[in-house]
């Protein structure tokens, strides 16, 4: 091989080399530069390790919406690993589309498996909330038999977002909004039967 050729292409590998550490290395800070609050005083980073009790902690993540910024206020949690405790997301963002001028946002659970869903539309050029809705696992008791059940909340609403979005106040449902379903039906199956009002069958 050409003496000349060999160099170039050893400093083009060196190169190459370089650059992979640098964006490691700003993906890595990257990380660690989601500061963590609670009661409005800064007491970490998100996924840094801790020693500090999280029972009220929270950090705040931006999503484009529609075209549009929002921004959220999301709980955290402590997760251990390798006999050492980190800060860790509670929640999981996960973004779809409902139809053409409507999005899901959805707040996955990392701990129990249950999830959360706002729909959010752009109404009059505002970003809007138009519905809120939960599902988690539970039981229903229905006489002798417990059988294992979906526990779904829905609500309508019309809340146009104009500031951070704090993600306990979002799913606040009254008792008449929530209800039992068979655990076999998806939550879109149960809000069909919500809104058909159909009598479930318990077999």
């Amino acid at each position: 091989m050409d003496k000349r050729i060999f160099q170039l292409r050893n400093g083009l590998y060196k190169q190459i080399i370089f650059l992979f550490f640098i964006t490691f290395n700003l993906f890595s800070q990257k990380q660690y530069v989601t500061p963590v609050f609670e009661n409005n005083k800064r007491i970490g980073y998100y996924l840094e390790e801790t020693k500090e009790n999280c029972d009220s902690c929270y950090y705040f993540i931006s999503k484009n919406i529609l075209n549009k910024k929002v921004t959220f206020q999301l709980p955290l949690t402590i997760k251990e690993r390798e006999g050492k405790l980190f800060f860790d997301a509670l929640y999981q963002i996960v973004i779809s589309n409902y139809s053409k001028n409507t999005k899901i946002i959805q707040f996955n659970s990392t701990v129990t498996g249950a999830f959360y869903r706002i729909y959010v539309s752009v109404i009059q050029g505002k970003l809007t909330i138009v519905k809120n809705a939960t599902w988690s696992n539970s039981s229903y008791s229905n006489g002798d038999e417990i059988f294992s059940a979906s526990y779904v909340c829905l609500n309508k609403t019309k809340k146009t977002i104009n500031d951070i979005l704090i993600f306990d106040n979002l799913f606040k449902f009254k008792k008449e909004e929530c209800y039992y379903f068979p655990s076999k039906y998806l939550l879109e199956e149960c809000m069909i039967l919500i809104k058909s009002k159909q009598k479930i069958k318990w077999e």
